[in-house]
């Protein structure tokens, strides 16, 4: 949780394959985050994991994915 939350120089992530959750709040207010590339092998995306990421303008969601936290990708205006 909150682990890179406010990192304002973070503007890509490419995650490693292992992972399949994303805690809550992990890059809550990045708001220099452009691009995530998420593992195939995801399946939860915490709540408020990409909270206020306003530059974040596309992410492509893997096909396992069973679930997205309220609020996850709130407040992300691109």
């Amino acid at each position: 949780e909150w682990t890179f939350s406010g990192c304002n120089a973070l503007e890509s992530i490419q995650l490693p394959e292992r992972m399949t959750t994303l805690e809550k709040c992990l890059f809550a207010h990045c708001k220099a985050l452009k691009e995530v590339t998420l593992p195939a092998g995801l399946t939860t995306i915490g709540s408020k994991v990409f909270f206020e990421c306003s530059e974040l303008a596309t992410i492509a969601l893997p096909s396992n994915l069973i679930s997205i936290g309220e609020w996850a990708f709130a407040r992300c205006t691109k």
